[in-house]
């Protein structure tokens, strides 16, 4: 690339990364004045496990613990990319927030620069470059057909859109998987660690490429550090990466350029890379809550769903896999080993963590499809466009074009509608945090983090889900999956501060040093019992020591055994 291209990829990338910053501008434009907008236009639980992160990193610490949960832990896990957005928050105590909405939009342009600078690598044309950045930053699959063709399904046939987070069966739909990973458009949009950890993917998959097609050990060494920060950032993708590796050999092997260094650079590669991966199986096989976290089951949705998610981007990289081959660029080779390989990883059997593999496939079908929307569509017939150059033009546009419903419904039908509505659907449904806060319980977060005295806190998991990022501490439940055993712990909370039930109270009340009685906790309850009365039957006080409104901090402290009468 000339440098001229590059400050113009460089500049459209930050702006499509800008275009993606304006939803959380517009959810903050509409947030009432008496609340507090908390950053996320989606799934807050997801991101709040980050800040929770940074928080540990900019308090100074190298070992981070799961703050959603009370249990003792050796707190052995780290992760360098929270580690370093961690230490820059550390410039101001409310910087985590606003250091992670900075990440977001940096990771996004990075993502979609080092897209257009991978096709670039392989000889695609400019037309081809533009068309995969573009796809990358928009194109969706089918997921918003979903509602329109759950009446033709049969009771027993249930199809996921992964890529707007809905499921249609004998013509019912409901919410349900959304998976970011699936598609480049949501994880740049929603999460900073995808992005920045498809960007990892995408230079390391070049740097493997040209280290095997040139027995480059340098190439070798370059991948290997890149798969060395991959492993410590997202450790899942260091799985499809060394299947990848070894689908490339067999394609080196194939096309007669194998030699006793291409096993050797691939020995390079795995030498350089092993050190995190190996850290994080040494982590979770002798830290009991890591383990356990590591086990919670996130299975990948049938096959078909994945296909219909992927949508018609999927169909064009087809086309454009199949016109690479005929024509005998065997350059692009290692894009379509990726997408299979890594559509594959994702139903390796006997893994508790089977999707979270997928994440980068989007990426080798957004550029095979670049390929067949640029080469392939401008040559059938459109007797109104004359001209090749207009024809790919015209192809161009009518391909994004057809590829953004599933985007536009995500954001505005989903994010949007969820958070007009502050996510009260979901948060009564499955106590999923809410988008906005109360300034009273905001105030008590804040009374924590700087006024209390250590010790873990209990109450819902809606408020539970934002104080380990803003305080820095423990909750006694506060994410499904990163509490241990949720639905029990969130029993126990209701038994404290929704339904009196002193035994389930009584584990709260062991664990926290505090208790905070905020909005959702006296909405759910309503006219029910008082959580100090409970407290009191279950042998502890709760002894108010800051509120704010009708917000509470409570302290918990034993209930002093009752001295025997005189005689």
């Amino acid at each position: 690339m000339s440098p001229r291209e590059k400050r113009r990829a460089i500049a459209a990338a930050f702006g499509l990364a800008v275009l993606l910053s304006l939803p959380y501008l517009a959810a903050l434009g509409v947030t009432p004045p008496e609340r507090a907008y908390m950053g996320h236009i989606w799934n807050p639980d997801e991101p709040n496990v980050y800040y929770a992160w940074m928080r540990q990193a900019a308090e100074g610490r190298f070992f981070l613990e799961d703050l959603f949960t009370t249990e003792p832990q050796e707190g052995r896990f780290t992760n360098p990319l929270w580690m370093a957005l961690g230490r820059v928050s550390a410039i101001h105590r409310d910087a985590v927030p606003w250091v992670y909405a900075a990440a977001r939009l940096l990771c996004a342009a990075g993502l979609f620069y080092s897209l257009y600078a991978f096709v670039a690598a392989f000889g695609a044309t400019r037309r081809v470059r533009w068309a995969a950045m573009l796809l990358g930053a928009t194109a969706s699959g089918l997921g918003w057909l979903a509602p329109l063709i759950a009446p033709a399904l049969p009771p027993d046939l249930t199809l996921y859109g992964v890529d707007v987070g809905l499921s249609a069966r004998g013509g019912v739909v409901r919410d349900d998987l959304m998976m970011p990973e699936t598609n480049t458009f949501a994880s740049a949009l929603l999460l900073p660690l995808f992005s920045f950890s498809m960007t990892l993917l995408l230079w390391l998959v070049l740097t493997a490429w040209r280290a095997l097609r040139n027995t480059d050990f340098r190439a070798a060494a370059w991948s290997g550090l890149i798969g060395l920060l991959l492993g410590g950032v997202h450790t899942y993708d260091m799985i499809p990466a060394h299947l990848l590796w070894g689908a490339l050999i067999v394609v080196v092997t194939a096309l007669g350029r194998a030699t006793w260094r291409t096993l050797a650079a691939y020995a390079v590669f795995a030498v350089v890379s092993a050190p995190t991966l190996l850290y994080q199986v040494f982590a979770f096989r002798n830290d009991p809550v890591f383990q356990e976290k590591g086990m919670t089951i996130t299975a990948s949705p049938p096959l078909l769903s994945i296909a219909f998610s992927f949508g018609l981007p999927l169909l064009l990289a087809v086309a454009g896999a199949i016109l690479v081959l005929r024509r005998r660029e065997w350059q692009w080779l290692p894009v379509i080993c990726w997408a299979v390989v890594t559509i594959a990883a994702a139903y390796l059997p006997n893994l508790s963590f089977q999707r979270k593999m997928i994440e980068g496939a989007h990426l080798p079908i957004v550029i095979l499809a670049a390929i067949a929307t640029v080469r392939w569509l401008p040559h059938l017939k459109a007797p109104r466009v004359r001209g090749h150059r207009l024809r790919s033009k015209v192809a161009m546009a009518a391909v994004i074009l057809a590829c953004l419903p599933s985007a536009a419904y995500f954001l505005v039908g989903r994010c949007m509608d969820s958070v007009v509505t502050n996510n009260m659907n979901r948060a009564s449904a499955a106590f999923m945090p809410p988008y906005t806060l109360s300034r009273d319980d905001v105030a008590c977060a804040l009374w924590l983090r700087d006024e209390g005295e250590p010790g873990a806190v209990g109450c819902l998991s809606m408020l539970g889900s934002y104080l380990p990022g803003m305080t820095g501490r423990k909750v006694w439940v506060g994410h499904w999956a990163e509490t241990l055993r949720f639905p029990s712990k969130l029993n126990s909370a209701f038994g404290l501060l929704i339904v009196p039930m002193p035994s389930e109270a009584r584990k709260v009340l062991d664990a926290c040093r505090y208790v905070v009685d905020g909005e959702f906790e006296r909405a759910i309850r309503g006219d029910g019992q008082d959580p100090r009365v409970t407290a009191r039957e279950s042998g502890y006080e709760l002894v108010p020591v800051y509120s704010s409104g009708e917000s509470v901090v409570y302290e918990v402290r034993p209930n002093p055994p009752s001295q025997p009468a005189e005689p």
